[in-house]
């Protein structure tokens, strides 16, 4: 039985995924390794990573951390981590407009797989 988790971008109703878009746009090839390697161990360790790792934002949504990238994400059914959205952190605060858009994002998909369910 496996017990890991696993990550899944959250896509739009046309397939876009900011959040995978992003990370792909990422220059150095270390730094995204770096973004691998975390949501590999956010698997690993459930879903959850304590502080500088990762931190709660609001509601359901997290944060992870890497340097100063940021991937909003969050924990779904069936052990699954759905990477909402991510960006470039360049202020003290992440902006509230991303928060919003990875609140309305958490809520399409699970709009989504309820429908899916029945």
């Amino acid at each position: 039985m496996n017990n890991e988790y696993k990550a899944e971008f959250y896509k739009d109703h046309k397939g876009f995924s900011q959040a995978e878009d992003y990370l792909l746009k990422i220059k150095l090839d270390n730094e995204r390794a770096k973004v691998a390697v975390a949501v590999k161990f956010l698997c690993e360790k459930g879903g959850y990573l304590e502080e500088p790792y990762s931190k709660h934002v609001e509601g359901k949504i997290r944060e992870l951390i890497v340097k100063r990238h940021r991937i909003f994400y969050a924990l779904v059914e069936n052990k699954i981590i759905i990477l909402l959205y991510a960006f470039y952190k360049n202020t003290k605060k992440a902006p509230p407009n991303f928060i919003t858009r990875a609140q309305k994002y958490l809520e399409e998909y699970l709009r989504r797989s309820k429908h899916e369910k029945n």
